[in-house]
């Protein structure tokens, strides 16, 4: 039971820097939202910027918690988090979130929803091996289509 806790405080060691990390990237995005004549206070990247720094204060507690419980990072643990993202299944995670950004954050800015949905899809199946390389192009197509073509022209959603 000692020996869970000790892993529990090491975990929350690890998970408040990394939300510190993550909630200060977010805050800045946040406060570099710019709007045409819109104040501070009535800015669409306030809530965000709230939030932030309401979760950078709370990671602030969980890491001063865990350490004042007597957690360190050790080598060893360090070691284990490198073999943790050594591991396949993380891997393929990390590559759907890889692509999941590029698809939202470069592709659809630069390229039309068709494109950048079937590359999004053949890469995306890809990575979870649904097939030899002609299957995963001509789903990715029929579906890219289908889908354009249904929503944006029977239904008449505007697609991005």
């Amino acid at each position: 039971m000692l020996m869970e806790k000790e892993k529990l405080r090491k975990a929350d060691l690890v998970m408040s820097i990394f939300l510190m990390a993550l909630s200060l990237f977010f805050l800045i995005i946040s406060l570099n939202i710019d709007v045409p004549n819109a104040t501070f206070y009535t800015s669409p990247g306030l809530l965000p910027a709230i939030i932030c720094i309401l979760t950078f204060c709370s990671s602030i507690s969980l890491f001063i918690s865990a350490w004042r419980q007597g957690s360190r990072i050790t080598k060893l643990d360090i070691k284990a988090i490198r073999s943790f993202f050594k591991k396949e299944k993380t891997f393929r995670i990390l590559t759907v979130v890889g692509i999941f950004t590029l698809y939202i954050f470069i592709l659809m800015p630069i390229v039309s929803f068709t494109i950048s949905t079937f590359i999004y899809l053949s890469l995306f199946m890809y990575v979870f091996k649904a097939g030899g390389i002609l299957k995963i192009l001509i789903i990715s197509a029929v579906t890219t289509v289908l889908t354009s073509y249904i929503f944006g022209q029977l239904i008449g959603i505007p697609l991005p």
